[in-house]
């Protein structure tokens, strides 16, 4: 048993102690510390029930201390779910910890609203308010506090590019961390890190901060905590192509969410398991199943359209083509029924690919042609180039060439607005591939060339080798020898 589960029973027998001495105040303080540990062992409706009831408890009291306390926990459980709720309560918080003079609450007040500011995107304001709870917590030298605050700076200051400041705030909260002895802020801060680790591609330092935060983790028992951590884990090894290192971490993901009860959870982690793996075994197909039925139950039809298709695509990669498409057409028919044309166009391009694994690329010329109008009519320039691109190749291989270098051509501009340099490279190359099959040797020479350039600046010597050739014997014709 965790630390959190252990402490339950303890606080709900000091609960019921306070309640028959009729110790209001000691009620709601109980109310509030037995709140925040339900929700942390995934109690969380019994959690922030217990919340509510100790906001209306100090509320009564008129113990502005206490309240501020309880909004700011409640605020800060309920920030990602119904972030305008704790908007509210947040500022009330922050307005109730200034009328009490209490200047820690006031911090912990502005760090809850920084939070919740950079879940929005507004991350200059969240920068300033997380500038605003250090100023404080440094006066009131209340290292606990902002050690867990410069924690959640580094995050910010991750997601702005501001790197070496992000590592800046992470080095100065393990200081303290390590030496003061806190440990849930200490596992928080070893995830954040990781994270930062995994963006700069060294996912094998990621996978050593992810599991010294299980690790600590573990003995406290946030279930909440533990989950993010293990998908975390389970991405990085992904990375890494260590399918099975990826199961188990998404496997023992997978028990958490059930032993939380949280279906949804659950469901989700079902299709990363059906995914996980280097190929389609009965295991994977069966979690494809198995969150199927979930999505079902939960009445999600987008997210079970969504697990359809990936389940069609596995299948396709098995070879089994058939199986392939039924699957695709049933994922087809329920974006079709939720009526979101951005899904619906990404399905349509999915379902083509299929039908072209499949040999029939009539049926999957017609089908990307459907999705390019769509992308097309919801003004998404990426889904636009994405499909303009899947478009162009099959045109190319049912020998429609015209049509094929009317997409890329299309679809050059998009990939340099876009800066998408992977697609742009391949564009380049494909255009001078289909000229050169044509004996268009000039563009096809032109083309080659800015492809050829840009694979070298990108360092990508197998097509620097592919290209060298032809663009020798285009220039080779080209002069006349």
């Amino acid at each position: 048993m965790t630390e959190f589960e252990e402490s339950v029973p303890l606080i709900e027998a000091e609960l019921a102690a306070a309640s028959h001495e009729g110790d209001t105040r000691q009620v709601a303080v109980l109310l509030a510390r037995l709140g925040s540990n339900l929700e942390a062992i995934g109690q969380r409706a019994r959690g922030i029930e217990n919340l509510r009831w100790s906001v209306a408890l100090f509320e009564g009291l008129g113990d502005l201390h206490g309240l501020a306390e309880s909004l700011n926990r409640l605020g800060g459980v309920l920030t990602m779910e119904h972030p305008e709720e704790a908007r509210a309560i947040l500022h009330r918080a922050l307005a109730t910890s200034r009328q009490a003079s209490n200047r820690s609450e006031e911090a912990t007040s502005l760090n809850n609203l920084a939070i919740l500011d950079e879940v929005a995107g507004n991350l200059n304001s969240s920068h300033d308010q997380y500038r605003r709870s250090i100023e404080l917590l440094r006066e009131l030298q209340d290292r606990k506090k902002l050690a867990s605050t410069l924690n959640n700076l580094g995050v910010l200051l991750d997601e702005k590019g501001d790197g070496d400041e992000a590592r800046e705030a992470w080095r100065e909260a393990m200081s303290i961390l390590e030496e003061i002895g806190d440990t849930s802020t200490l596992a928080s801060t070893h995830n954040n890190i990781g994270m930062f680790m995994a963006r700069c591609g060294d996912a094998r330092a990621a996978i050593k901060h992810y599991s010294d935060a299980l690790v600590i983790q573990e003995k406290l028992g946030d279930l909440g905590e533990m989950i993010i951590f293990l998908g975390n884990l389970a991405d990085a090894y992904s990375s890494l192509e260590q399918p099975a290192d990826a199961v188990r971490a998404l496997k023992r993901k997978l028990a958490l969410h059930d032993r939380a009860g949280d279906t949804r959870g659950a469901a989700a982690t079902m299709h990363e398991l059906a995914t996980a793996g280097d190929s389609l075994t009965p295991e994977a197909d069966a979690y494809f199943a198995r969150a199927i039925e979930a999505f079902m139950t939960l009445g999600e039809p987008m997210e079970n359209a969504l697990v359809e298709m990936d389940r069609a695509r596995a299948w396709s990669r098995a070879g089994d083509h058939a199986k392939a498409l039924a699957f695709g057409e049933h994922a087809l028919g329920l974006q079709v029924q939720v009526g979101n044309e951005a899904h619906l166009a990404a399905a349509l391009d999915n379902l083509a690919q299929l039908y072209s694994e499949a040999g029939d690329h009539a049926k999957a010329i017609e089908l990307m042609e459907r999705s390019l109008d769509l992308a097309e009519k919801l003004g998404d320039s990426e889904a636009t180039l994405i499909v303009l691109c899947n478009l162009a190749a099959e045109y190319a291989v049912a020998d429609f060439e015209a049509k094929a270098i009317e997409c890329y051509r299309r679809a050059l501009p998009l990939a340099e607005e876009a800066g998408d340099r992977d697609t742009l490279s391949e564009v380049l190359d494909q255009l001078g591939a289909i000229h050169w099959s044509l004996a268009d040797d000039a563009p096809a020479l032109a083309f080659t060339r800015r492809a050829l350039a840009m694979y070298e600046h990108d360092q990508k010597h197998d097509a620097v080798a592919r290209l060298r050739p032809r663009i020798a014997q285009l220039e080779g014709k080209l002069s006349g020898n």
